[in-house]
């Protein structure tokens, strides 16, 4: 939601260009955030130098970025995708975890008829 609100800022929308993992923050309910707008630009703006990798993270920026090429907001996109990449298999295997504890739970709770009701 963070990077869409951003991208249909009206009159121009906001690229933020550097998303990466350490700039999506996740607070204290799980809600995530963006951070970091260093160099994010609004669409209608152009650059008068290009964007180099000592001012972003060059593993998420999408080529056309470095190519000088035009580009928009679809950029962000690249790197959100990027970054969903690199991120879900980890939380396939957080998710087994929290599945196996459960799973390790019933069956404690099967085998100790007093576990659960204040019984040790």
């Amino acid at each position: 939601r963070g990077v869409g609100y951003l991208h249909e800022n009206k009159p121009s929308p906001i690229i933020h260009r550097d998303l990466e993992p350490s700039n999506i923050l996740r607070d204290d309910s799980g809600h995530l955030k963006v951070a970091d707008f260093g160099v994010s630009k609004l669409l209608a703006v152009k650059e008068d130098k290009p964007l180099t990798c000592q001012d972003t993270s060059c593993r998420y920026v999408a080529p056309e970025v470095f190519k000088q090429e035009e580009y928009d907001t679809k950029v962000d996109v690249f790197s959100f995708a990027l970054i969903l990449q690199e991120v879900t298999p980890l939380l396939i295997q957080e998710l087994r975890v929290k599945d196996a504890r459960c799973s390790d739970s019933s069956f404690l709770d099967s085998t100790n008829p007093g576990r659960g009701e204040g019984n040790s």
